[in-house]
Protein backbone atom coordinates (compact mmCIF):
# COMPACT_ATOMS: atom_id res chain seq x y z
CA UNK A 1 0.00 0.00 0.00
CA UNK A 2 2.98 2.35 0.70
CA UNK A 3 4.44 1.90 -2.34
CA UNK A 4 1.17 2.45 -4.86
CA UNK A 5 0.65 5.45 -2.49
CA UNK A 6 4.48 6.44 -3.04
CA UNK A 7 3.92 6.24 -7.17
CA UNK A 8 0.74 8.55 -6.82
CA UNK A 9 2.27 11.13 -5.03
CA UNK A 10 5.06 11.20 -7.48
CA UNK A 11 2.82 11.40 -10.60
CA UNK A 12 0.80 13.87 -9.62
CA UNK A 13 3.96 16.27 -8.48
CA UNK A 14 5.24 15.52 -11.94
CA UNK A 15 1.81 16.64 -13.75
CA UNK A 16 1.97 19.82 -11.13
CA UNK A 17 5.25 20.81 -12.70
CA UNK A 18 4.80 20.65 -16.25
CA UNK A 19 1.25 22.84 -16.02
CA UNK A 20 3.12 25.50 -14.34
CA UNK A 21 5.72 25.04 -17.17
CA UNK A 22 3.10 25.38 -19.61
CA UNK A 23 1.64 28.56 -17.87
CA UNK A 24 4.83 30.53 -17.85
CA UNK A 25 5.82 29.54 -21.32
CA UNK A 26 2.41 31.14 -22.10
CA UNK A 27 2.83 33.79 -20.39
CA UNK A 28 6.17 35.00 -22.20
CA UNK A 29 5.01 34.36 -25.18
CA UNK A 30 1.81 36.85 -24.74
CA UNK A 31 4.36 39.35 -23.05
CA UNK A 32 7.20 39.45 -25.79
CA UNK A 33 8.03 42.36 -27.71
CA UNK A 34 7.81 42.58 -31.50
CA UNK A 35 10.92 44.82 -32.13
CA UNK A 36 14.77 43.97 -30.98
CA UNK A 37 16.59 46.54 -30.59
CA UNK A 38 20.51 47.02 -31.59
CA UNK A 39 23.01 48.79 -29.19
CA UNK A 40 25.17 50.90 -31.33
CA UNK A 41 28.99 50.86 -30.20
CA UNK A 42 31.35 53.10 -31.14
CA UNK A 43 34.52 52.00 -32.84
CA UNK A 44 37.25 51.28 -31.09
CA UNK A 45 40.15 53.41 -32.48
CA UNK A 46 43.55 52.45 -33.22
CA UNK A 47 46.92 52.92 -33.74
CA UNK A 48 49.29 51.45 -35.93
CA UNK A 49 52.67 50.30 -34.32
CA UNK A 50 56.01 52.75 -35.18
CA UNK A 51 57.97 50.30 -36.74
CA UNK A 52 61.90 50.07 -36.04
CA UNK A 53 62.62 51.14 -39.65
CA UNK A 54 60.88 53.98 -40.18
CA UNK A 55 61.80 56.70 -42.81
CA UNK A 56 60.68 59.18 -44.68
CA UNK A 57 58.82 59.17 -48.32
CA UNK A 58 62.32 60.73 -49.94
CA UNK A 59 64.29 58.04 -47.94
CA UNK A 60 62.54 55.71 -49.96
CA UNK A 61 62.16 57.20 -53.19
CA UNK A 62 65.95 57.36 -53.64
CA UNK A 63 66.06 53.65 -53.19
CA UNK A 64 65.62 53.19 -57.09
CA UNK A 65 64.09 50.59 -59.04
CA UNK A 66 61.93 47.21 -57.49
CA UNK A 67 64.23 44.75 -56.45
CA UNK A 68 61.97 42.00 -57.86
CA UNK A 69 59.52 42.32 -60.88
CA UNK A 70 57.96 39.79 -62.78
CA UNK A 71 58.84 40.20 -66.47
CA UNK A 72 56.74 38.13 -69.77
CA UNK A 73 58.61 34.91 -71.58
CA UNK A 74 56.43 34.01 -74.76
CA UNK A 75 57.16 30.35 -75.24
CA UNK A 76 59.80 29.53 -77.53
CA UNK A 77 59.36 27.35 -80.67
CA UNK A 78 61.87 24.06 -81.43
CA UNK A 79 62.55 22.23 -84.15
CA UNK A 80 60.66 18.82 -84.42
CA UNK A 81 62.29 15.81 -84.14
CA UNK A 82 61.74 14.32 -87.51
CA UNK A 83 64.63 12.02 -88.44
CA UNK A 84 62.34 9.33 -86.49
CA UNK A 85 59.63 9.24 -89.19
CA UNK A 86 61.29 10.45 -92.47
CA UNK A 87 62.08 7.75 -94.90
CA UNK A 88 64.81 8.47 -97.45
CA UNK A 89 64.33 6.16 -101.09
CA UNK A 90 67.32 7.07 -102.59
CA UNK A 91 68.13 9.80 -105.77
CA UNK A 92 66.99 9.11 -109.35
CA UNK A 93 69.29 6.57 -111.05
CA UNK A 94 67.76 6.79 -114.67
CA UNK A 95 70.87 6.74 -116.82
CA UNK A 96 69.83 10.40 -118.12
CA UNK A 97 69.09 11.99 -114.76
CA UNK A 98 71.71 14.84 -114.27
CA UNK A 99 74.15 14.58 -111.33
CA UNK A 100 73.47 18.00 -109.99
CA UNK A 101 69.67 18.02 -110.54
CA UNK A 102 69.25 14.67 -109.72
CA UNK A 103 65.47 14.05 -107.55
CA UNK A 104 65.75 12.69 -104.29
CA UNK A 105 62.87 10.40 -102.67
CA UNK A 106 61.26 10.96 -99.36
CA UNK A 107 58.29 9.48 -97.66
CA UNK A 108 57.18 9.16 -94.21
CA UNK A 109 57.00 6.29 -91.88
CA UNK A 110 53.43 4.41 -92.97
CA UNK A 111 52.79 6.95 -96.11
CA UNK A 112 52.25 5.90 -99.40
CA UNK A 113 52.92 9.13 -100.51
CA UNK A 114 56.57 9.90 -101.92
CA UNK A 115 57.85 13.23 -102.81
CA UNK A 116 60.83 14.47 -105.06
CA UNK A 117 62.76 17.15 -104.70
CA UNK A 118 66.32 18.23 -106.63
CA UNK A 119 69.06 18.53 -103.55
CA UNK A 120 69.23 21.81 -101.61
CA UNK A 121 65.70 23.00 -102.57
CA UNK A 122 62.95 23.29 -99.94
CA UNK A 123 60.35 20.46 -99.32
CA UNK A 124 57.83 21.87 -97.51
CA UNK A 125 55.73 20.10 -94.54
CA UNK A 126 52.28 20.67 -92.76
CA UNK A 127 51.31 19.31 -89.06
CA UNK A 128 48.06 17.62 -88.46
CA UNK A 129 47.05 16.60 -85.31
CA UNK A 130 44.63 14.38 -86.20
CA UNK A 131 47.56 11.46 -87.45
CA UNK A 132 47.38 8.65 -84.96
CA UNK A 133 50.81 8.77 -84.76
CA UNK A 134 53.48 10.55 -87.54
CA UNK A 135 51.32 14.20 -87.86
CA UNK A 136 53.69 15.48 -90.58
CA UNK A 137 52.16 15.58 -94.31
CA UNK A 138 54.08 16.85 -97.02
CA UNK A 139 52.51 20.37 -98.25
CA UNK A 140 50.34 19.97 -101.46
CA UNK A 141 51.92 20.89 -104.18
CA UNK A 142 54.99 21.67 -102.30
CA UNK A 143 52.91 24.64 -101.63
CA UNK A 144 55.54 27.05 -99.01
CA UNK A 145 54.59 26.81 -95.19
CA UNK A 146 56.66 27.30 -91.47
CA UNK A 147 58.42 24.25 -91.81
CA UNK A 148 60.42 22.77 -94.26
CA UNK A 149 63.76 20.03 -95.10
CA UNK A 150 66.72 20.33 -97.55
CA UNK A 151 68.73 17.43 -98.42
CA UNK A 152 72.20 16.18 -100.06
CA UNK A 153 73.08 12.91 -101.18
CA UNK A 154 76.23 11.37 -100.10
CA UNK A 155 77.05 7.78 -101.49
CA UNK A 156 73.75 5.84 -99.97
CA UNK A 157 72.68 8.40 -97.57
CA UNK A 158 71.61 11.55 -97.50
CA UNK A 159 72.36 14.90 -94.99
CA UNK A 160 69.22 16.95 -94.10
CA UNK A 161 68.25 19.98 -92.66
CA UNK A 162 65.01 21.09 -90.98
CA UNK A 163 63.94 24.49 -90.86
CA UNK A 164 61.47 26.16 -89.06
CA UNK A 165 60.39 30.19 -89.47
CA UNK A 166 58.26 31.78 -86.27
CA UNK A 167 55.40 34.51 -86.30
CA UNK A 168 58.43 37.21 -86.17
CA UNK A 169 59.65 35.88 -89.78
CA UNK A 170 63.12 34.05 -87.86
CA UNK A 171 64.47 30.96 -88.62
CA UNK A 172 64.74 28.52 -85.87
CA UNK A 173 68.08 26.20 -86.19
CA UNK A 174 67.73 24.80 -82.52
CA UNK A 175 67.74 21.89 -81.05
CA UNK A 176 71.01 21.41 -83.08
CA UNK A 177 70.46 17.62 -83.41
CA UNK A 178 67.04 18.02 -84.55
CA UNK A 179 68.31 20.59 -87.51
CA UNK A 180 70.49 18.46 -88.87
CA UNK A 181 70.60 14.34 -88.96
CA UNK A 182 71.83 11.52 -91.54
CA UNK A 183 69.31 9.43 -93.35
CA UNK A 184 70.18 5.97 -94.49
CA UNK A 185 68.87 5.04 -97.97
CA UNK A 186 66.04 2.60 -97.82
CA UNK A 187 65.14 0.20 -100.97
CA UNK A 188 61.92 1.40 -102.76
CA UNK A 189 59.14 -0.88 -102.44
CA UNK A 190 57.81 0.44 -105.23
CA UNK A 191 54.19 1.61 -103.77
CA UNK A 192 52.28 3.57 -106.54
CA UNK A 193 53.26 1.07 -108.97
CA UNK A 194 49.62 -0.53 -109.56
CA UNK A 195 48.32 2.91 -110.51
CA UNK A 196 51.59 3.47 -113.62
CA UNK A 197 49.53 2.85 -116.94
CA UNK A 198 51.46 3.42 -120.17
CA UNK A 199 48.72 3.27 -123.12
CA UNK A 200 46.33 2.23 -120.91
CA UNK A 201 48.36 -0.89 -119.83
CA UNK A 202 49.13 -1.33 -116.36
CA UNK A 203 53.11 -1.23 -115.88
CA UNK A 204 54.64 -4.72 -114.61
CA UNK A 205 57.25 -7.31 -115.50
CA UNK A 206 54.76 -8.31 -118.08
CA UNK A 207 53.95 -4.90 -120.08
CA UNK A 208 56.10 -6.45 -123.32
CA UNK A 209 54.01 -9.18 -123.63
CA UNK A 210 51.26 -7.39 -123.64
CA UNK A 211 52.26 -4.70 -126.45
CA UNK A 212 52.93 -7.52 -128.16
CA UNK A 213 56.81 -7.23 -128.29
CA UNK A 214 58.98 -9.77 -130.23
CA UNK A 215 63.09 -10.13 -130.02
CA UNK A 216 64.60 -11.19 -133.24
CA UNK A 217 68.52 -10.22 -132.96
CA UNK A 218 70.21 -8.18 -135.29
CA UNK A 219 68.27 -7.12 -138.49
CA UNK A 220 70.54 -9.09 -141.34
CA UNK A 221 68.92 -7.15 -144.23
CA UNK A 222 69.82 -3.88 -143.18
CA UNK A 223 73.70 -5.31 -142.30
CA UNK A 224 73.68 -6.26 -145.89
CA UNK A 225 71.24 -3.37 -147.44
CA UNK A 226 71.31 -1.11 -145.27
CA UNK A 227 73.84 1.66 -146.63
CA UNK A 228 73.95 5.44 -145.48
CA UNK A 229 70.40 5.90 -144.60
CA UNK A 230 69.75 2.82 -142.20
CA UNK A 231 73.59 2.75 -140.75
CA UNK A 232 71.99 3.72 -137.44
CA UNK A 233 70.55 0.59 -137.65
CA UNK A 234 73.50 -1.39 -137.64
CA UNK A 235 74.80 -3.62 -135.10
CA UNK A 236 71.54 -3.57 -133.11
CA UNK A 237 69.01 -5.95 -131.82
CA UNK A 238 65.24 -5.44 -133.59
CA UNK A 239 62.59 -5.15 -131.43
CA UNK A 240 58.66 -5.56 -133.09
CA UNK A 241 55.91 -4.15 -131.02
CA UNK A 242 52.06 -4.49 -132.37
CA UNK A 243 50.57 -6.39 -134.65
CA UNK A 244 49.67 -6.40 -138.58
CA UNK A 245 49.31 -2.95 -139.93
CA UNK A 246 49.73 -1.37 -136.34
CA UNK A 247 53.53 -3.24 -136.37
CA UNK A 248 56.22 -1.03 -135.63
CA UNK A 249 60.05 -1.90 -135.01
CA UNK A 250 63.13 -0.72 -132.96
CA UNK A 251 66.53 -0.70 -132.77
CA UNK A 252 68.50 -0.72 -129.70
CA UNK A 253 71.79 -1.98 -128.28
CA UNK A 254 73.80 -2.62 -125.21
CA UNK A 255 73.14 1.20 -123.07
CA UNK A 256 70.12 2.27 -125.35
CA UNK A 257 67.61 3.52 -124.49
CA UNK A 258 63.44 3.67 -125.56
CA UNK A 259 61.22 6.77 -124.73
CA UNK A 260 57.47 6.12 -124.58
CA UNK A 261 56.12 8.67 -126.92
CA UNK A 262 52.72 9.47 -128.49
CA UNK A 263 51.81 5.74 -127.27
CA UNK A 264 54.74 4.03 -129.01
CA UNK A 265 58.20 3.27 -128.13
CA UNK A 266 61.00 5.31 -130.06
CA UNK A 267 64.57 5.31 -129.56
CA UNK A 268 66.30 8.20 -128.18
CA UNK A 269 69.70 9.64 -127.15
CA UNK A 270 70.08 9.04 -123.59
CA UNK A 271 70.06 13.12 -122.36
CA UNK A 272 68.10 15.87 -121.48
CA UNK A 273 65.43 15.36 -124.10
CA UNK A 274 64.88 11.89 -122.76
CA UNK A 275 64.15 13.00 -119.24
CA UNK A 276 60.69 13.88 -120.38
CA UNK A 277 59.31 10.57 -120.81
CA UNK A 278 59.20 6.60 -119.48
CA UNK A 279 62.32 5.10 -120.12
CA UNK A 280 62.89 1.51 -121.22
CA UNK A 281 67.15 0.77 -120.94
CA UNK A 282 68.75 -1.97 -122.50
CA UNK A 283 71.06 -3.40 -120.05
CA UNK A 284 72.52 -6.67 -120.73
CA UNK A 285 71.96 -8.66 -123.98
CA UNK A 286 72.78 -12.82 -123.24
CA UNK A 287 72.00 -15.71 -125.62
CA UNK A 288 67.93 -15.89 -125.46
CA UNK A 289 67.12 -13.23 -123.48
CA UNK A 290 67.50 -9.41 -123.23
CA UNK A 291 67.24 -7.51 -119.77
CA UNK A 292 65.76 -4.10 -119.54
CA UNK A 293 64.76 -1.54 -117.11
CA UNK A 294 61.31 0.17 -117.12
CA UNK A 295 62.01 3.81 -115.34
CA UNK A 296 59.08 6.71 -114.93
CA UNK A 297 59.72 9.98 -115.67
CA UNK A 298 60.93 11.20 -111.59
CA UNK A 299 63.12 7.94 -111.83
CA UNK A 300 61.20 6.99 -108.55
CA UNK A 301 60.01 3.62 -110.03
CA UNK A 302 61.99 1.01 -111.73
CA UNK A 303 60.80 -2.17 -113.43
CA UNK A 304 63.12 -5.04 -114.41
CA UNK A 305 61.59 -6.57 -117.38
CA UNK A 306 62.94 -10.02 -119.05
CA UNK A 307 62.15 -10.31 -123.02
CA UNK A 308 62.95 -13.82 -124.56
CA UNK A 309 64.24 -14.06 -128.06
CA UNK A 310 61.45 -15.22 -130.67
CA UNK A 311 62.59 -17.86 -133.31
CA UNK A 312 61.86 -17.82 -136.76
CA UNK A 313 62.45 -21.09 -138.61
CA UNK A 314 64.00 -20.70 -141.88
CA UNK A 315 60.95 -22.23 -144.67
CA UNK A 316 62.04 -24.75 -146.67
CA UNK A 317 62.49 -22.90 -149.96
CA UNK A 318 63.96 -24.66 -153.45
CA UNK A 319 65.00 -21.27 -155.26
CA UNK A 320 66.58 -22.86 -158.20
CA UNK A 321 63.44 -24.76 -158.55
CA UNK A 322 60.81 -21.80 -158.58
CA UNK A 323 63.04 -19.89 -160.99
CA UNK A 324 63.48 -21.61 -164.09
CA UNK A 325 65.83 -20.02 -166.54
CA UNK A 326 64.61 -19.67 -169.93
CA UNK A 327 67.22 -17.67 -171.62
CA UNK A 328 69.16 -14.45 -171.69
CA UNK A 329 67.77 -11.10 -173.49
CA UNK A 330 70.77 -8.73 -172.93
CA UNK A 331 73.82 -8.52 -170.77
CA UNK A 332 71.84 -7.35 -167.54
CA UNK A 333 68.67 -9.13 -168.32
CA UNK A 334 67.72 -12.96 -167.92
CA UNK A 335 64.12 -14.43 -168.59
CA UNK A 336 63.00 -16.73 -166.16
CA UNK A 337 60.35 -18.73 -165.35
CA UNK A 338 58.48 -17.98 -161.85
CA UNK A 339 54.85 -18.48 -160.81
CA UNK A 340 54.32 -20.34 -164.33
CA UNK A 341 54.45 -16.93 -165.42
CA UNK A 342 57.74 -15.54 -167.91
CA UNK A 343 59.69 -12.61 -166.13
CA UNK A 344 62.83 -10.37 -166.74
CA UNK A 345 65.38 -9.96 -163.82
CA UNK A 346 68.04 -8.38 -163.35
CA UNK A 347 70.77 -7.58 -160.61
CA UNK A 348 69.48 -5.67 -157.53
CA UNK A 349 65.59 -7.36 -158.30
CA UNK A 350 63.36 -8.53 -154.63
CA UNK A 351 61.30 -10.90 -154.87
CA UNK A 352 58.52 -11.41 -151.96
CA UNK A 353 57.90 -14.80 -151.01
CA UNK A 354 53.40 -14.07 -149.69
CA UNK A 355 50.70 -16.26 -150.18
CA UNK A 356 52.61 -19.10 -151.77
CA UNK A 357 53.81 -17.71 -154.48
CA UNK A 358 56.87 -15.01 -155.34
CA UNK A 359 56.03 -11.23 -155.97
CA UNK A 360 58.50 -9.22 -157.45
CA UNK A 361 58.54 -5.71 -155.20
CA UNK A 362 58.36 -2.84 -158.32
CA UNK A 363 56.00 -0.36 -156.52
CA UNK A 364 57.82 2.34 -154.18
CA UNK A 365 55.03 1.62 -151.68
CA UNK A 366 55.63 -2.59 -152.01
CA UNK A 367 59.22 -1.86 -151.33
CA UNK A 368 58.73 0.54 -148.00
CA UNK A 369 56.22 -1.80 -146.65
CA UNK A 370 58.78 -4.73 -146.20
CA UNK A 371 61.51 -2.30 -145.14
CA UNK A 372 58.99 -1.12 -142.44
CA UNK A 373 57.84 -4.67 -141.96
CA UNK A 374 54.27 -3.79 -142.68
CA UNK A 375 54.76 -6.89 -145.02
CA UNK A 376 56.72 -10.12 -143.86
CA UNK A 377 58.08 -13.13 -145.40
CA UNK A 378 61.12 -14.80 -146.70
CA UNK A 379 62.90 -12.42 -149.42
CA UNK A 380 64.96 -13.41 -152.38
CA UNK A 381 67.22 -10.65 -153.60
CA UNK A 382 69.50 -11.24 -157.19
CA UNK A 383 72.74 -9.80 -156.23
CA UNK A 384 74.60 -10.48 -159.18
CA UNK A 385 75.12 -12.42 -162.65
CA UNK A 386 79.37 -13.74 -163.08
CA UNK A 387 81.16 -16.06 -164.50
CA UNK A 388 82.30 -18.78 -162.83
CA UNK A 389 84.62 -21.54 -164.68
CA UNK A 390 83.25 -21.26 -168.18
CA UNK A 391 79.64 -20.82 -166.98
CA UNK A 392 77.33 -17.98 -166.52
CA UNK A 393 75.95 -17.97 -162.37
CA UNK A 394 73.30 -16.24 -161.09
CA UNK A 395 74.13 -15.12 -157.24
CA UNK A 396 71.34 -14.30 -154.90
CA UNK A 397 70.66 -14.32 -151.02
CA UNK A 398 67.41 -15.22 -149.27
CA UNK A 399 66.27 -13.46 -146.30
CA UNK A 400 64.11 -15.26 -143.47
CA UNK A 401 60.76 -13.78 -142.49
CA UNK A 402 62.57 -12.12 -139.60
CA UNK A 403 65.35 -11.10 -141.61
CA UNK A 404 67.81 -12.85 -139.12
CA UNK A 405 69.26 -15.13 -141.17
CA UNK A 406 70.47 -15.04 -144.65
CA UNK A 407 71.60 -17.98 -147.30
CA UNK A 408 73.60 -17.72 -149.93
CA UNK A 409 71.86 -19.09 -153.64
CA UNK A 410 73.86 -19.97 -156.75
CA UNK A 411 71.31 -20.71 -159.99
CA UNK A 412 73.34 -21.81 -163.56
CA UNK A 413 72.36 -20.29 -166.36
CA UNK A 414 72.42 -22.14 -169.61
CA UNK A 415 74.43 -20.66 -172.59
CA UNK A 416 73.10 -19.29 -175.39
CA UNK A 417 75.62 -17.16 -177.99
CA UNK A 418 78.75 -15.50 -176.68
CA UNK A 419 78.29 -15.82 -173.07
CA UNK A 420 78.11 -12.21 -171.46
CA UNK A 421 80.66 -10.38 -169.51
CA UNK A 422 80.55 -10.75 -165.74
CA UNK A 423 78.46 -7.93 -164.58
CA UNK A 424 79.53 -5.80 -161.25
CA UNK A 425 76.86 -3.69 -159.92
CA UNK A 426 77.96 -0.49 -158.02
CA UNK A 427 76.54 2.23 -156.50
CA UNK A 428 79.34 4.88 -154.85
CA UNK A 429 76.30 4.67 -151.84
CA UNK A 430 76.82 1.11 -150.94
CA UNK A 431 80.82 -0.42 -151.59
CA UNK A 432 80.95 -3.58 -153.11
CA UNK A 433 77.74 -2.88 -155.54
CA UNK A 434 76.81 -6.69 -154.60
CA UNK A 435 74.29 -6.24 -152.82
CA UNK A 436 70.90 -3.72 -153.53
CA UNK A 437 70.36 -0.80 -150.62
CA UNK A 438 66.57 -0.15 -149.62
CA UNK A 439 65.58 2.41 -152.06
CA UNK A 440 63.67 5.32 -151.36
CA UNK A 441 60.66 5.98 -153.31
CA UNK A 442 62.35 7.43 -156.48
CA UNK A 443 64.86 4.78 -156.11
CA UNK A 444 62.47 2.13 -156.47
CA UNK A 445 61.07 3.70 -159.11
CA UNK A 446 64.33 4.06 -161.03
CA UNK A 447 65.35 0.70 -160.03
CA UNK A 448 62.42 -0.97 -162.45
CA UNK A 449 63.88 0.66 -165.30
CA UNK A 450 66.56 -1.23 -167.00
CA UNK A 451 69.11 -0.74 -170.17
CA UNK A 452 67.30 -2.70 -172.56
CA UNK A 453 70.51 -2.14 -175.43
CA UNK A 454 73.14 -4.93 -176.18
CA UNK A 455 70.47 -7.17 -176.92
CA UNK A 456 72.19 -10.87 -178.29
Amino acid sequence: MMTRDWLWHGNLLVASLLVLFAGITFFLWLTRSTEISIVELPPKKTTLPQGSFTMDKEDYDAIGPPFLFLRFSPMTLQLPDLKHYLVYYGKNDRPDASKERSLLHFSFVGSSDIFSIPPNQHLYLVYDKNKPQVKYLFSPNNAETSLWIDAIPQDKEAVVNVSMRNEAGEIIRKPEQNAQFRLKEKEFMRTGLEKWELGKMRVDGTLLARQKARWYGKDLFFERHGGEEYKNFLNKQRIDFGDKEDTYSVYITTGGALAWINDQWKEVAVGEESRKYPLLVLNKIEDRLIKLDLWDVEGRIKVPINLIKSTDIFPPLSIEKDFKFMGSRTRSQFMFEVNNERILISPKDWFLYTKNAWEKLTTPQAIDDYVDRKTVGPLFVVDDIVREDGRQVLLGTVFNSSRTEMKPIEIPLQQFGSPPQPSSIHNPRYPGGAARPPPSSQEAKGSIDHDDEDEE
